[in-house]
């Protein structure tokens, strides 16, 4: 650009502050969002968001089994996954725990060795979706329980097919 103002071709240019063209600024924004979003999307971001989402997973499925194993234990509920049902009919809830010990640390150390694939992600990410609508559950469920405390008695003795209790005879 020539110091009138006018490029190569003659054309004016607008120019910014310091005599830069706008059409500078405009591409050095662009290549800066470029690189911005390559890095975003790069490899080693990749392991970092699926580490991060691995411990929310973890995280998350403590949560779950601190309340499952706080509520079999202490009132009872309704458990629709017949493997854990079965696992919580006896007179200890250490069963259940190993299990899902067992299971997430399974599921998490598989993610974890895919961790810098495209699957890996969607998988960890599907994991994520699937256990925040859980906990999502679990805090309806908490805030439900006073109004539910009379139902409960009720579906101890209708629902017994899917009704658990730990330490109950």
């Amino acid at each position: 650009m020539a110091e009138n103002g006018l490029s190569h071709a003659g054309a004016a240019t607008p120019a910014i502050a310091g005599g830069v063209a706008a059409t500078d600024v405009l591409g050095r924004a662009a290549e800066a969002h470029l690189t911005w979003v390559s890095r975003v999307l790069s490899d080693k971001a990749r392991r970092i968001r699926v580490v991060t989402l691995l411990v929310a997973i973890f995280a998350m499925s403590m949560g779950d089994l601190y309340m499952t194993v706080t509520y079999a234990s202490q009132v009872g509920m309704i458990e629709m996954n017949p493997l854990a049902r079965a696992l919580m009919r006896g007179d200890s809830h250490v069963p259940i725990i190993l299990f899902k010990l067992a299971t997430v640390g399974i599921a998490t150390f598989l993610l974890f060795k895919v961790r810098a694939t495209r699957v890996g992600e969607l998988a960890c990410w599907a994991g994520m979706v699937g256990l925040l609508w859980l906990t999502i559950r679990w805090v309806d469920y908490n805030h439900a329980m006073v109004e539910l405390t009379p139902a409960l008695h009720t579906l101890a003795n209708v629902e017994a097919g899917s009704w658990v209790e730990i330490g109950a005879d």
